[in-house]
């Protein structure tokens, strides 16, 4: 049952994102509207005829429903993402924030890379004097675009933090992004009414990651295993 319903998300998604309608996804396989919607309602396709009808939509990938669960063997595994130091002196100063991004969609148990966490801080006058309390202890810098590692000063104060929409920063802990309004979600009071902690961390839902995931047009794959959860 799980695997149809893998399958019926991951259709919909990649039918969705290439901007056809289930007549003219039946088109272009030579199959009937009725068909695509039986598959998009639960009825199990084979292997191939999924992949097939995920090529017809541009998802140019070979379709391994093991994925949703494990990796297959050939395939490098992603480490599952932990909490990092910037993201534990958020939590021992009681700011308010919810952990989003891959990094949440890991937590959640999908096979996704997370290079840096992005954290949804409340913008609240007294979580945001927190949050600048934090990142001038950890003598946070702006990150420069590229490869040379470059950084920056910003003004660290809770006025100069509403000064931006997103920061991408560099602290003497490590790097740690921050995000008031996330794509796809109308920030900290949206994501806080529905988020879970997992190990100690608040983390967005599974809902909620998808959808953030989806509005940057995230990995299809993880997008699919967070609605299908």
């Amino acid at each position: 049952m799980m695997a149809n319903r893998m399958s019926a998300v991951l259709l919909r998604e990649a039918r969705e994102r290439a901007g056809l309608t289930q007549a003219a996804l039946a088109a272009r396989v030579g199959t009937t509207q009725s068909a695509i919607a039986r598959i998009e309602n639960g009825s199990e396709p084979t292997l191939a005829r999924l992949e097939v009808l995920l090529a017809a939509c541009g998802v140019a990938v070979q379709v391994h429903l093991a994925r949703f669960t494990e990796p297959p063997a050939d395939e490098p595994r992603a480490e599952p993402w932990a909490p990092t130091e910037p993201v534990r002196r958020l939590s021992d100063a009681d700011v308010p924030y919810v952990v989003g991004g891959r990094a949440a969609a890991s937590l959640h148990g999908a096979h996704v890379a997370v290079n840096v966490a992005l954290v949804v801080p409340d913008l609240t006058a007294d979580a945001l004097g927190r949050l600048a309390s934090v990142l001038d202890a950890l003598q946070a810098r702006r990150r420069v675009p590229g490869d040379d590692g470059g950084t920056l000063p910003f003004d660290r104060s809770a006025s100069g933090l509403r000064g931006r929409r997103r920061w991408e920063l560099a602290t003497t802990s490590g790097p740690l992004d921050l995000d008031f309004e996330p794509a796809g979600t109308r920030g900290y009071v949206d994501l806080a009414r529905r988020a879970v902690v997992i190990d100690g961390t608040p983390v967005a839902s599974t809902r909620d990651t998808a959808r953030h995931l989806d509005a940057v047009g995230d990995d299809l794959a993880a997008i699919t295993y967070l609605r299908t959860r």
